[in-house]
């Protein structure tokens, strides 16, 4: 006696999987032979949207010329990194605007050069943009990021640059103000050692001439307090020391610009395929466009 066999509502035959591939290439194969239909009525149309795309993918390869991009570290002083990013970003304002002689004015720099520079931005050590920073701290190094058409100008751009944010007027008028002060703070430590050495100079010659043992004092001098001076005024000499060499400045060079061995810039014919790519997509829209309106019409 045969079994019966009972199949569930979603079973799907072998058949039916057939049917629906076959449909969907008839399908495609429909609309492959309308789209050239389309494109054979309207030929002009489409043949100048092919051309209006190559024009398009030329100009930007010509307005997106090649070029090289590098980047400094700057160990910040004075300002946080927000503040360095609103300067630089300053010079590339003139930058995207093309004003070249404002910029040459800015950085002192020649006319030639100022062109050469096609982006310049204020980064963090981790290349994450600095616009929307909101930190406080002050001290933190980050990285000055440029595009420059010719690698010949890099060096020339970076003491530029440098020089050019040391110097704006109020950051050169905390600048000198504070190198006075630990000039003169310098000064001051200076004459102090050399009283003080004298004054342990003359101790040394007393106790030699009177032949006191070395560890004879009174109250008038106290060679224990003499030195223990001396040490703390060297103390303050080497911070003072070091703050001219490390922060005199408002920006420090840790590392500066590379000049990269080649170029980067999207290729002629990438730029060109690009272009035809998206002439061909325009043209088959505008000739589907008119030819559903005809039929409609």
């Amino acid at each position: 006696m045969p079994e019966n066999i009972h199949k569930s509502d979603d079973y799907i035959s072998v058949g039916s999987i057939k049917n629906i591939v076959l449909d969907f290439f008839r399908f495609l194969f429909r609309a492959v032979d309308f789209i050239l239909i389309s494109i054979q009525r309207r030929l002009g149309l489409f043949l100048f949207c092919c051309f209006i795309g190559i024009v398009g993918g030329y100009l930007y390869y010509w307005q997106n010329p090649p070029y090289y991009k590098t980047e400094m570290i700057i160990q910040s002083n004075d300002l946080t990194r927000k503040a360095y990013h609103e300067i630089v970003n300053n010079l590339n304002y003139l930058i995207t605007t093309q004003s070249y002689a404002a910029l040459s004015s800015q950085l002192k720099i020649a006319p030639e050069v100022s062109k050469d520079v096609l982006s310049i931005e204020a980064v963090a050590i981790n290349n994450a943009t600095l616009q929307t920073d909101t930190s406080t701290k002050i001290g933190q190094p980050f990285k000055i990021q440029m595009k420059a058409a010719n690698i010949s100008s890099i060096p020339v751009l970076e003491n530029a640059i440098i020089k050019y944010i040391n110097n704006t007027p109020y950051l050169r008028l905390i600048k000198d103000g504070e190198k006075k002060i630990y000039a003169e703070k310098l000064q001051f430590i200076s004459y102090e050692q050399k009283k003080l050495d004298s004054l342990i100079s003359d101790y040394h010659i007393a106790v030699t001439e009177l032949k006191m043992p070395t560890t004879f004092y009174n109250n008038a001098i106290d060679p224990a307090s003499l030195y223990q001076h001396a040490l703390k005024l060297d103390s303050v000499r080497e911070k003072t020391q070091r703050w001219l060499n490390s922060e005199s400045e408002a920006i420090l060079l840790i590392d500066g610009f590379k000049s990269p061995a080649n170029p980067q810039s999207i290729s002629l014919l990438v730029s060109l395929l690009t272009g035809l790519a998206i002439g061909v997509l325009l043209g088959i829209l505008l000739v589907l466009l008119a030819f559903l309106k005809k039929a409609i019409g």
